[in-house]
């Protein structure tokens, strides 16, 4: 303790001489005049201070620190120099120097004993070997740590080599191996309290829910990775997590969110000067716009990948681009290309994923089982003494079997009669089974009438409780103008307020009734007016004038659907977002409206940032009178006629839960086609609803 506090008072006095002249010189003249015993620490230290700043200039210090260390014969300080160095040498993306100064020391710190630094060495040397695609060697190595780590019962160090096991099985793509040792991992810094690192196994857990299609669960350990750092995220980890989100949204049909955090995640990267990193980035942005229908982007994208992956030695990123260059040709039919780019990625892989390869990760496993299996193997010798009564139950097995092979063949002859009165018994049951489907078809088309009397049930309902609403609340203004006391006034106040609340309920109750018997009406349509439209109606009306408005909105030439219930669904949506608006001043409100086109389907997503809905399950939120805050003016009707409106017109409304935000995505066909379920029931609603019903 005294040591380190000496060296961080000459670090203070020292580094502003360091900082007017950054040479080597000056750094030995100071070592000169330090003591002994803290010369090398200085040194170090010195070349840790650095790296943040620069990693080329701590590289220098670096080799003076090796040089210092092999002069006065030290293996220790060999050992630390060499480890620090090949650091240095990962962080400058030259994997193989690193592997080769790591080996170096490994058999320096074996031979006498230095069981902390082995298990550092191991750690870095199998995190090396992943990098450049020697798995079969990066496993071994981990395996070999993890025994060590175990034998100093060091639970930290412990969870460094199950994550880095973990990172082999990923790049292995066994990712049920890899999220049981990630989890292993996260135990054992329970266990210790640890929190080194945390992050970023949060970071690889979530790649791995990625992977696996547990999308909920990757979103989950993101949050658990920021949770993890606090306010102190490093730009390493920040770039991380940003890719692992932007893996999540893309996988989950969310595209145009992942390239946002793809882009982070890219920007740090190339601040970083990370090409590992840049490569895999450019690669998924690639497959995100291809997703998007935007391939000259997604052709871009991967060729500056590809001109960084000729300075690198980083295999699997170039395996994972060259499968992403042939998606993309295969995608475009330009067939040529993708079997250039599959053959290039086949080639590789075979080179990668070796036979010997995959021999010596069988061998390597087989080991560290056998090692797992001690346990086992201390009670060989109960074992040898069962294989005497087991050989005994063997004979006896094969006099059973014989018995059994004549049991069989008896039993064969009765199933086969019994297969003959089943088959009887399925033509039957068969012919019974049509008679009841005629006569669930009755039903059905029963059922569709008693919806129809239904719907028309609520239509005349609420417009018969219009009239007797109407003259209430003229009564109701009436008295307040009349009546002198105050609490008569206010009960009748109170009236007015519930009548007016009753009359949009009633309203929307109508307009649920029109959406269920209105006769479509197939028309062209210009999206970006309508929107335009509804967008300056609800900023007239809104009580919050200072919302920020974000329109991107795209003209879909041939966009053809009935524009009443177009606007129904739209309506109810924006001004929901206008309404439920986080009105906290320290909260800058928005509202962002999109308008694209994929595969003919047309697609409106509408986010804002207002005050959220606490739901877990999402099908709640259309549901009719369901009310999510109680700010609802309409009993909880909004949503539930924007689903009915948008399944009328053969689309679909999505509800998504983002950060801090909150999207309703409305999908639907660029031309509406009118099905037989269509004038099925149009065709009934003619019988039952008497007389029309005419849109308001």
């Amino acid at each position: 303790m005294l040591k380190m506090r000496a060296i961080q008072i000459l670090l203070f006095i020292l580094l502003p001489i360091f900082c007017f002249s950054q040479n080597l010189d000056s750094l030995k003249s100071v070592v000169n005049n330090t003591p002994k015993d803290l010369q090398f620490e200085v040194v170090l230290s010195y070349m840790r201070s650095l790296l943040g700043e620069s990693v080329v200039q701590s590289y220098n210090v670096s080799e003076y620190a090796v040089e210092y260390a092999e002069k006065i014969g030290d293996s220790l300080l060999i050992t630390k120099a060499l480890y620090a160095q090949s650091f240095l040498l990962r962080r400058m993306n030259k994997e193989n120097q690193a592997v080769a100064n790591l080996k170096k020391i490994y058999g320096i710190a074996k031979r006498n004993n230095y069981y902390e630094e082995l298990s550092k060495i191991l750690n870095l040397l199998a995190v090396s070997y992943t990098y450049t695609a020697n798995y079969d060697e990066a496993l071994k190595t981990n395996f070999e740590a993890l025994t060590v780590n175990e034998k100093r019962n060091n639970l930290e160090d412990i969870s460094i080599s199950c994550n880095n096991i973990g990172l082999v099985y990923f790049k292995l793509r066994n990712y049920d191996e890899s999220l049981k040792f990630y989890q292993k991992s996260l135990m054992a810094k329970k266990k210790s309290g640890s929190t080194f690192d945390l992050d970023r196994l949060h970071i690889n857990m979530a790649l791995c829910f990625n992977q696996l299609n547990a999308f909920i669960e990757a979103e989950q350990s993101i949050l658990e990775a920021f949770k993890a750092c606090g306010d102190n995220c490093s730009d390493e980890i920040v770039m991380e997590a940003e890719l692992a989100l932007g893996v999540s949204l893309m996988n989950s049909e969310r595209s145009g969110v992942a390239i946002d955090h793809f882009n982070k995640s890219l920007a740090l990267s190339r601040k970083l000067k990370s090409t590992r990193f840049e490569m895999e980035i450019l690669s998924l942005l690639a497959k995100t716009y291809l997703q998007e229908g935007d391939d000259e982007k997604a052709l871009e994208l991967l060729r500056t990948a590809e001109v960084i992956s000729k300075s690198t030695e980083y295999l699997q990123s170039l395996l994972y681009l060259y499968e992403k260059f042939s998606d993309y040709y295969a995608e475009t039919n330009d067939y040529q290309n993708a079997a250039y780019y599959s053959r290039k990625y086949s080639s590789l892989r075979d080179s990668v994923l070796s036979e010997s390869l995959i021999k010596n990760l069988a061998n390597v496993q087989s080991q560290f089982a056998e090692r797992e299996n001690l346990a086992t193997i201390s009670i060989k010798d109960q074992t040898i003494k069962q294989q005497r009564y087991i050989s005994s139950l063997i004979a006896l097995t094969f006099i059973l079997s014989g018995l059994l092979i004549l049991f069989i063949m008896r039993t064969n002859r009765i199933a086969r009669k019994l297969n003959s009165k089943l088959s009887e018994e399925v033509q039957r049951q068969t012919a019974e089974l049509t008679v009841a489907k005629q006569k669930l078809e009755k039903s059905n088309k029963s059922l569709m009438y008693v919806n129809a009397e239904l719907d028309n049930l609520i239509y005349k309902t609420s417009h018969d409780l219009k009239g007797p609403l109407t003259t209430l609340k003229g009564i109701c203004n009436l008295a307040l103008m009349d009546v002198k006391d105050a609490t008569a006034l206010d009960y009748f106040a109170k009236i007015d307020q519930t009548t007016a609340k009753l009359s949009k309920v009633l309203d929307r109750l109508s307009v649920i009734s029109v959406i269920m018997s209105t006769e479509h009406q197939i028309v062209p349509i210009n999206l970006p007016v309508v929107i335009n439209e509804i967008v300056q109606h609800e900023k007239r009306i809104a009580k919050q004038k200072d919302i920020k408005i974000d329109l991107f909105l795209k003209d879909i030439p041939g966009f053809v659907t009935d524009p009443k219930l177009l606007r129904y669904a739209l309506e109810s949506v924006i001004s929901n977002a206008f309404k439920y608006h986080n009105d906290s001043p320290r909260v800058d409100s928005y509202i962002s409206i999109t308008v694209k086109l994929k595969r003919e389907r047309v697609i409106i997503s509408i986010i804002d940032n207002g005050i959220g809905m606490g739901v877990d399950d999402k099908a709640d939120v259309f549901r009719l009178f369901f009310r999510a805050s109680e700010r609802s003016e309409t009993g909880g009707t909004g949503l539930f006629i924007a689903k009915l409106a948008t399944e009328k017109l053969s689309g679909d409304i999505e509800f998504y839960k983002l950060p801090n935000a909150t999207e309703f995505r409305i999908t639907l066909p660029k031309v509406f086609e009118m099905t037989q379920e269509h004038y099925d029931e149009i065709e009934l609603n003619k019988h039952v609803m008497a007389p029309k019903i005419k849109a308001p």
